[in-house]
């Protein structure tokens, strides 16, 4: 380490006390931000080096598609040029004229039999067609505005009040938003996503264990995103949510988009949260997510023991589990009531409502965040 700090002290100029929290005030952090303008400066030739790029290649595709024209024109005045050898071309020239005689023909016809009824029929098809896709429009903008619009729930209403008139089948309005922005250098390229996020209401969901995992966490693949589309045609209502299984060990590791918990008693009053630990897959096994980091930095400050191991199917089995729920951005901690184990009919029931350890860490979540969180508006 004392290397490094030299070439910070050579690179700034400073033969000061590196160590003190003045040197990395004053003059680290503006060479940081010196840094970040350069790299913002690379960032914006790069986006116009591309650019140009994008521009050139397809200038190439139009000038190669008129070329491909050219060539089919040059081709067919060749045809015609050996037809006219042959003598073919005087035939062409007679059934031209006849099909062009025949059109003049069918409109004389026309005007005489009746052109004004004609045009009358086609304006009204057209002023139908225009209502029809006005009345479309007025639908699609009406529904549109029902979904995006805020909830018409009183704003004095508690949370617990608002939540309970709720449903889980997500048929209510919109209560809050989560807004993910992707950023990519490689072309430079910025997407914003806003998923609607709704509040969690009185039904009891369920888990559905199937039996997989994620080859590599981290990374969301199209692979993975492939493998994720079919197990999401399996969340029916009251199933929430899909957790993989592995095949092996019959120990449970994520669900495809949230974390999984289980809790279990160890020792003291039941009715204590204290008395209850965490288990949960090994962290370099599962994708950690934003609520899973917020949860477990909740557990450290209470003294919340947690087990990074996965949570057996066979414990399950034997009622070692005093409740389970999973964690994300939407559903934050939500409590599962009942879980189905891979294609059998009986599903196993839970009573994570009332587990004393569920209840202490969804409403410690949900303060951490009500803390953390601003209101834009």
């Amino acid at each position: 380490m004392p290397h490094i700090y030299e070439e910070i002290k050579k690179a700034i100029g400073e033969e000061g006390d590196i160590s003190s929290s003045e040197f990395w005030k004053k003059k680290l952090v503006p060479w940081f931000r010196q840094g970040l303008e350069i790299y913002r400066t690379e960032v914006e030739k790069y986006e116009t080096t591309m650019r140009s790029t994008i521009e050139q290649v397809e200038g190439r595709k139009r000038l190669d598609s008129g070329n491909t024209e050219d060539k089919k024109r040059s081709t067919t005045f060749k045809t015609m040029g050996k037809q006219v050898k042959n003598g073919e071309i005087q035939s062409w020239n007679a059934s031209r004229d006849n099909e062009s005689n025949s059109k003049k023909k069918l409109k004389s016809e026309l005007r005489k039999d009746g052109e004004k009824s004609v045009k009358e029929n086609g304006e009204k098809e057209s002023e139908e067609n225009e209502c029809d896709s006005g009345s479309n429009e007025v639908e699609m903008i009406t529904e549109h505005g029902k979904r995006i619009r805020m909830s018409e729930l009183d704003t004095s209403l508690s949370a617990r009040s608002a939540e309970s008139s709720d449903s889980m089948d997500h048929t209510h309005e919109p209560m809050e938003a989560k807004v993910s922005v992707v950023v990519s250098l490689d072309p430079m390229v910025v997407k914003v996503m806003i998923t609607e996020l709704y509040a969690i209401g009185t039904s009891k969901p369920s888990v559905l264990f199937l039996k997989g995992r994620r080859h590599n966490p981290n990374v969301k693949g199209i692979s993975w995103m492939l493998e994720r589309e079919k197990m999401e045609e399996l969340i029916v209502p009251p199933i929430n949510e899909v957790v993989l299984v592995d095949p092996y060990k019959l120990g449970c590791y994520e669900g495809i988009s949230s974390n999984f918990f289980v809790t279990q008693f160890s020792s003291g009053k039941e009715t204590e949260y204290s008395s209850y630990r965490l288990v949960t897959a090994p962290l370099d096994v599962v994708l950690k997510g934003t609520i899973m980091d917020l949860l477990l930095k909740i557990c450290q400050k209470y003294g919340i023991a947690v087990d990074y191991r996965l949570p057996l199917l066979s414990e399950l089995q034997t009622g070692a589990w005093s409740g389970a729920f999973v964690t994300s951005t939407s559903r934050l901690v939500l409590p599962i009531y009942s879980v189905k184990i891979f294609d059998r009919h009986e599903p196993y029931y839970l009573e994570s409502g009332a587990c004393p350890l569920v209840k202490f860490l969804a409403l410690r979540v949900k303060e951490s965040l009500e803390q953390e969180s601003e209101i834009i508006c």
